[in-house]
């Protein structure tokens, strides 16, 4: 199957003008049936909310931690980052997570370097 507009395009390019038979018919009812699908679905992920990204990465102190959640609810995945797992958040939200919380020390502690930039 085609798999983008561009592969669909040249396929239909390869077709006669003036179909000669059904089975010319039918491929290029195919073909740009295939093409709005496509389009379709370009349209609704351009309309999906881009997932917001911090711009610090934060090294998780816990390699048993894949995910955090902020005190404003937002879900952050870790990640493995030049062999660290890291968070990539905010500043605020660094600053939240490292001034209270029960393992705020453990934070502070892997993040050194981090703390002192900020």
């Amino acid at each position: 199957m085609m798999q983008t507009i561009a592969q669909i395009d040249a396929a239909l390019m390869r077709l006669p003008v003036s179909p000669t038979s059904d089975a010319d018919i039918a491929e290029r009812a195919r073909l740009v049936w295939r093409r709005s699908e496509l389009e379709s679905e370009a349209r609704a992920a351009a309309a999906r909310p881009k997932e917001l990204m911090g711009n610090l990465l934060v090294v998780v102190p816990d390699d048993n931690i894949t995910q955090i959640q902020t005190i404003h609810g937002r879900l952050i995945n870790a990640e493995v980052v030049d062999g660290k797992w890291v968070v990539r958040l905010f500043p605020a939200e660094f600053r939240d997570l490292i001034m209270g919380g029960r393992n705020s020390l453990d934070w502070q502690r892997a993040n050194e370097a981090l703390m002192s930039q900020i």
